[in-house]
């Protein structure tokens, strides 16, 4: 399998790092070690929440190319949406870099979202904006840019 997802807890957070490099897509063992990072967060009492984050300069750049017309091993991409959006505990998105297809979709997938110094989210929006993706999500993307076109300025102190 391609791909990890690193598993630490500070502070009763439970931080887990997508370590795929160069640019960490959602490969077999990103998907496995999300579902099961996030399982393992959810039966740890301690835990009271959990922090999503890339490792290096994104945060998830989409689907692994590598797999497309194979056969896909491991846990699905839906399963591990599924496993986010019905997390018992609550989940931030900490977007470090690109977000691209299904690593925007994973982040829309969380609770809360935070970013800085985003390189690139998903230039396509028209697509996300399709029938394919449903109005909640829709709905969560539009109030995400609006946070970062206005809003996080503020929060930040810029």
């Amino acid at each position: 399998m391609k791909g990890t997802v690193l598993y630490e807890v500070k502070d009763n957070v439970a931080l887990l790092t997508v370590d795929n490099p160069p640019v960490n897509p959602l490969s077999d063992g990103v998907r496995t070690g999300l579902y099961e990072s996030l399982t393992k967060a959810e039966e740890d009492d301690s835990v009271l929440g959990v922090v999503l984050t890339g490792n290096g300069r994104a945060f998830i750049a989409g689907a692994d190319i590598s797999e497309f017309g194979g056969n896909v091993e491991g846990v699905s991409l839906n399963e591990v949406f599924q496993k986010l959006e019905h997390c018992s505990k609550p989940v931030v998105a900490a977007i470090n870099g690109i977000a691209l297809g299904g690593g925007l979709e994973t982040a829309l997938c969380c609770n809360y979202r935070i970013a800085d110094n985003i390189d690139y989210l998903d230039g396509d929006l028209k697509s996300r904006f399709s029938s394919k993706i449903c109005f909640d999500a829709s709905s969560k993307l539009f109030l995400f840019i609006i946070f970062l076109s206005s809003g996080f300025k503020y929060f930040n102190g810029s």
